[in-house]
């Protein structure tokens, strides 16, 4: 094994162990007593990060899914009992497109299904089609959007009792939702209330002056979210974890639904920098004794981590815990400042090596770009023997006219060259596109081959100037066209023009060419060196009554892609660049274009130990934080 992976491993592998764990794990001592508390953190970088952890934790086999908006809570919130009910995670998202991480899950679950909630303009259409089958399910305002959610939760449960909320308000939602699903509640905004038995929230904010079953209410929304937990205890199996969520922002605690479901535990709401009273009354009451918090320090701190931790000791013994873990943590400072540096010294390692092999590579696709067609024949003999006797035809027939000079891949603008042979499977598919949807001929989609591919080529070359015409080089059906970008423009369209007036108009030759159904195989090709080519461009099609190989338009587009992407892996030519300013600079704001190329396992290795020294940084961040809280708290005793 290189000796450089051995220290990337290792490194990797002493993190896992000396993590102090502020921003996942547990969180508590090998000396623990009955009074201790676990506590585990899951976020991610940001909101929609943070979602897609969850769900890859907590739903990575679902085959539902549910897409809401993390930009507005007003259609997200009534997401949250359905969530339940489906067994389904919750993905954020913004409302034109779609970010990264969200799409990234997306494709990892791959769910059978997916519930959009909301109109366009919380998600746009665009974003559905990502899924297998989505279903939008939105109405005119959040109001509607609540009601559409609660037919389809009535199909599954169809003894629903009725429960209100205000929906323009959503820390209560946020509590009420796991709730809702757990006792079968119809969780529907106050304006549309009938009959309800219970309401979520106060009276200053439900105004609804009916009986009751039960007000679940707080003097503020901490409150509220503990009495709505208190009540889902007494319908939980599991009665010792609790989900901590931010009450000051929504797109956690809506996210943490799926944890409820799979831990089935209540949501209770703090502040970002403190816990209220009644939530460490209830988790002191209760004798919690793992709590889950969802989201980064910016919506829980750090503070209230350790707090929450602590929140059963006495204050001597949370003195010398304290003392224990701010040593731990300097610690895991030094180890994460040695780490560090090993992996920038690793990085600066691979780095070179695949700058030394991406110039290699370069030089040897330089040389596959400058024969054109001919190092795509040869590949494609290698990679696909079965295709070789056509190729070997094609072959020849190129080789013949490079003695007249007639071919050479290395001009710009000839045929044969690189950037003519990528077009020619565009030029094909739009020839097999007229054919297919042609209302006088409704013919099938033409095949082609190596051979008909070089006669084309040649043609091309060999017709530049128009005022010769057609050459005849070979006994093929040809159509030819100067001057323009697009020769179906004259092939097609014009001459079907005059084909739907005259069937037998004399003008109509190239039209009734593309057609006809007698031909087995064609291909088209280009020439566009300005050179030699007075007209600026010319294109020749030519077709042929041979069934010697029959590709399909698809398999043609399945070689000439797999060719072009090795070509372009080697050739590198984006690439560069970019890893050259890479291997200046840690910081890069071409970030997302290197996270899409093609790289090398080493070029990967590169991007995986920044991804590493990104993480061990903030881990460390978060460590000198924490030791800045743990001493200040340690003053205060």
């Amino acid at each position: 094994m290189n000796k450089n992976f051995k220290k990337v491993a290792t490194c990797m592998l002493a993190f896992a162990i000396t993590s102090s764990s502020l921003l996942t794990g547990s969180l508590s001592f090998a000396d623990s007593n009955n009074k201790d508390i676990n506590i585990e953190r899951i976020a991610g970088m940001n909101r929609y990060d943070t979602s897609a952890t969850i769900a890859s934790k907590y739903a990575k086999n679902a085959e539902k899914l549910i897409l809401a908006s993390g930009e507005n809570f007003a259609d997200a919130l009534s997401g949250s009992p359905l969530s339940g009910d489906l067994n389904a995670p919750i993905l954020l998202t913004q409302s034109k497109e779609m970010p990264r991480e969200t799409e990234l899950t997306v494709k990892t679950i791959n769910p059978k299904e997916a519930y959009v909630i909301g109109g366009n303009s919380s998600v746009a259409q665009s974003q559905l089609q990502f899924f297998q089958k989505a279903t939008r399910v939105s109405g005119t305002d959040r109001i509607g959007t609540s009601v559409e959610v609660n037919k389809i939760r009535k199909i599954l449960n169809p003894n629903m009792k009725e429960s209100i909320y205000n929906s323009y308000v959503y820390p209560d939602a946020l509590a009420a939702g796991p709730l809702a699903s757990k006792m079968n509640l119809e969780l529907i905004p106050v304006e549309k209330a009938t009959n309800p038995n219970y309401i979520f929230g106060g009276k200053s904010t439900v105004k609804y002056n009916g009986n009751v079953t039960r007000r679940f209410s707080g003097k503020d929304r901490y409150e509220t979210s503990v009495e709505i937990a208190k009540e889902y205890l007494k319908h939980s199996a599991s009665k010792k974890t609790v989900i901590i969520a931010s009450g000051e922002d929504y797109p956690d605690a809506l996210s943490s639904s799926i944890i409820s479901k799979a831990k089935d535990a209540p949501i209770v709401l703090v502040g970002k920098n403190h816990i209220p009273d009644s939530v460490r009354n209830f988790l002191k009451d209760n004798q919690m004794e793992d709590i889950i918090i969802v989201g980064g320090v910016n919506s829980v701190s750090q503070k209230v981590q350790i707090q929450l931790k602590y929140i059963n000791k006495s204050k001597e013994e949370v003195k010398a815990e304290y003392s224990k873990e701010i040593t731990k943590l300097k610690s895991d400072v030094a180890n994460y400042d040695k780490q560090i540096k090993e992996a920038r010294i690793d990085r600066i390692s691979y780095l070179e090596k695949v700058l030394e092999g991406a110039e290699k590579e370069r030089k040897i696709a330089q040389e596959w770009v400058d024969n054109g067609v001919f190092s795509f024949l040869h590949w494609t003999k290698e990679a696909y023997p079965q295709y070789a006797a056509n190729v070997d035809k094609a072959l020849e027939i190129l080789r013949k006219y490079v003695a007249t000079n007639e071919v050479n891949p290395t001009i710009k603008g000839d045929a044969t060259s690189y950037d003519n042979l990528l077009i020619t499977y565009d030029l094909l598919e739009e020839n097999n596109q007229f054919r297919v949807n042609d209302n006088n001929f409704k013919a099938s989609p033409m095949h082609t081959n190596f051979e008909i591919l070089a006669k084309a080529m040649v043609s091309a070359n060999r017709s530049t100037n128009y005022k010769l015409g057609h050459r005849h080089t070979f006994r093929v059906a040809e159509n030819l066209a100067w001057g323009v970008n697009n020769p179906y423009y004259g092939w097609y369209d014009m001459e079907k023009a005059i084909y739907d007036q005259n069937p037998n108009d004399p003008r109509v030759g190239h039209y009734t060419n593309l057609m006809d159904s007698g031909y087995k195989v064609c291909a088209i090709a280009c020439n566009n060196n300005p050179k030699i080519n007075p007209m600026r461009i010319t294109f020749a099609w030519n077709a042929d009554f041979s069934d010697d190989l029959l590709l399909t338009e698809q398999e043609y587009k399945q070689i000439l892609g797999q060719y072009y992407n090795i070509v372009e892996s080697k050739y590198m030519r984006r690439e560069l660049p970019l890893l050259r300013k890479l291997a200046q600079s840690e910081p890069i704001k071409e970030r997302n274009k290197v996270e899409d190329m093609e790289f090398s396992k080493m070029g990967q290795k590169v991007m995986d130990l920044g991804d590493l020294i990104k993480e061990l940084n903030t881990k460390k961040s978060q460590s000198n934080k924490a030791i800045e809280q743990l001493t200040k708290e340690m003053k205060n005793f």
